[in-house]
């Protein structure tokens, strides 16, 4: 496991003052004040819009059940019969929806679903692509400069593809909108966990999630009735965030390492007037930046850019990034694999969405709690109680299937689903609060862009599960296994970060490389 030494940006050599009164960080200039409270505001605009984008096509892909009437038989579910709609030229198509989808309007029925799944998937690749380039671009030109392109970019295609006259133009058009949505949400949770202190993250994180606002959007969906008026909506409903991009600033974090003191103290000049902070606070504000300012004026020459090659140059680090993206991939292919297939499932879908949306946030307000009020509930023990939780929900339902039981305990499969995806809103709050306390920040944003990346690939897998498959019960036999792997894994791997410090650096120690180590151990075997 990692050692804490490892983490800490502190000299080699300290003289005995500096050892008496340590210099303050970062974090000790942060609290859950006026200013933060307007962080929160625009994430929660930012959170809507890019939520909303993200699970859209949970609505707009919705496939419509199709029943059959002719002068001597009626067919019930032409879609589970496996009959040719075209072979049916004797009987009246009855075709029954609670959203008007793309499927609806465009005639994409029953085997024809697939190719409105397979939009999904593109769309998605769009998505990859975006968190990938705007990883970079958030770590070079700021969090907040990349937020608002890549906003302004999402609004605009968003508004664009309402216009859709085809399923290849819609398609188009929302790859392009998720190119900038994957940037617009892997710069969103940066920005907003390096404004907030971290004894408050694990619950804003809550608060400020998508649970929560997929309630909200289920509503939104309900009301709009179809596709075209749903993106709307969406677009409408977040354009408040452009206003109050006026009235926050750059990350003060990633000023300082970029060297820009002299900003970062203007910035934190404001937050401080905006919260009220007392002049003493000032002096040890200037005090830590003109100490946080020397370190880096001493190792100016040595310093180099940072990439994604460097998560992999520590043999621990590069376990626990392993890990994570491993981790994080399975997650999203059993949260989307389930949510994007949630009509398959009986009863009302509105109503299914509804209640998995409400027990999403009842899970994340009950672990909030637990985390704010118990400290030594820690990141890996949320994990551990949350995926085994997924495990044994996708264990049961396999079963189910593989007895040929799943009509007869046709609620039993749509709880044990419903309750497997909810559960995983809670899986991606604690991965995303344990990368970002884990990772050193000349690093932090890379690890998260490549946490990001392999969860959107996860989104391009997750459509085509359920429906390539010919084997009813082989999807969730897959799924028990990945969130098994997932659940062992986080807890031997990842270390426990609840509570410590935000790293700012990489080990100034260099560990031996996992390449190094194989190659190290192939000589002594020799």
């Amino acid at each position: 496991m990692s050692n804490d030494n490892d983490y800490r940006s502190v000299p080699a050599e300290e003289t005995k003052e500096e050892k008496e009164i340590p210099t303050k960080t970062v974090d000790d200039f942060l609290k859950m004040g006026n200013y933060c409270y307007l962080i929160l505001l625009i994430s929660e605009f930012i959170l809507l819009g890019g939520a909303g984008t993200m699970i859209y096509m949970i609505f707009a892909g919705s496939a419509p059940r199709v029943s059959c009437r002719g002068s001597n038989f009626t067919i019930k579910d032409v879609c589970k019969s496996k009959i040719n709609i075209s072979s049916l030229t004797d009987c009246e198509l009855d075709i029954q929806y609670e959203f008007k989808s793309l499927n609806v309007e465009f005639g994409y029925l029953c085997a024809d679903t697939g190719y409105v799944k397979s939009s999904i998937s593109v769309q998605m690749v769009g998505v990859l692509i975006g968190t990938l380039i705007f990883g970079y671009t958030s770590d070079r030109f700021g969090r907040k400069t990349t937020l608002v392109g890549s906003f302004i970019m999402t609004s605009i295609m968003g508004l664009a593809s309402s216009f859709s006259t085809s399923l290849f133009m819609f398609t188009v058009l929302r790859t392009i909108l998720g190119f900038f949505c994957g940037g617009l949400l892997g710069a969103y949770g940066v920005y907003k966990m390096e404004h907030i202190p971290k004894k408050h993250r694990f619950w804003v994180a809550t608060i400020i999630a998508w649970a929560p606002n997929y309630i909200l959007l289920n509503l939104i969906a309900y009301l709009s009735h179809d596709w075209r008026t749903l993106q709307r909506v969406l677009v409408l409903i977040g354009s408040p965030a452009l206003i109050l991009f006026f009235f926050v600033h750059e990350s003060p974090r990633w000023l300082i390492q970029k060297g820009r003191i002299e900003e970062a103290r203007t910035v934190l000049q404001k937050i401080q007037r905006l919260d009220g902070a007392a002049d003493a606070k000032k002096d040890e504000m200037e005090k830590m930046l003109d100490v946080t300012y020397q370190k880096m004026k001493a190792s100016e020459e040595k310093r180099k850019n940072y990439s994604l090659l460097d998560l992999f140059k520590y043999r621990e680090m590069a376990l626990a990034t392993v890990v994570y993206c491993a981790g994080i991939f399975m997650t999203s292919v059993i949260n989307y694999g389930l949510v994007f297939n949630i009509e398959m499932l009986a009863g009302s879908f509105f109503v299914n969405s509804v209640l998995m949306g409400f027990i999403r946030w009842s899970i994340n307000i009950v672990f909030g709690v637990l985390d704010y009020k118990c400290k030594s509930l820690g990141r890996k023990a949320v994990h551990f109680v949350s995926q085994a939780t997924i495990a044994g929900c996708l264990l049961a339902i396999s079963i189910t299937y593989l007895l040929g039981l799943d009509t007869h305990y046709a609620v039993l499969v749509r709880v044990t689903s419903l309750i497997a995806a909810a559960t995983t809103a809670q899986i991606f709050i604690t991965k995303s609060i344990s990368g970002m306390e884990y990772y050193p920040t000349v690093v932090r944003n890379s690890g998260m862009a490549l946490k990001s990346t392999c969860a959107r690939l996860g989104t391009i897998f997750a459509p085509q599960l359920f429906f390539l498959s010919a084997w009813v019960s082989l999807p969730y036999v897959v799924l028990t296994i990945m969130a098994t792997f997932d659940t062992i894994a986080f807890q031997l791997i990842i270390p426990e970060t609840k509570g410590k410090p935000l790293p700012e650096n990489l080990p100034e120690k260099r560990k031996r490389s996992i390449p190094m180590a194989i190659r190290q151990n192939s000589i002594a075997k020799v």
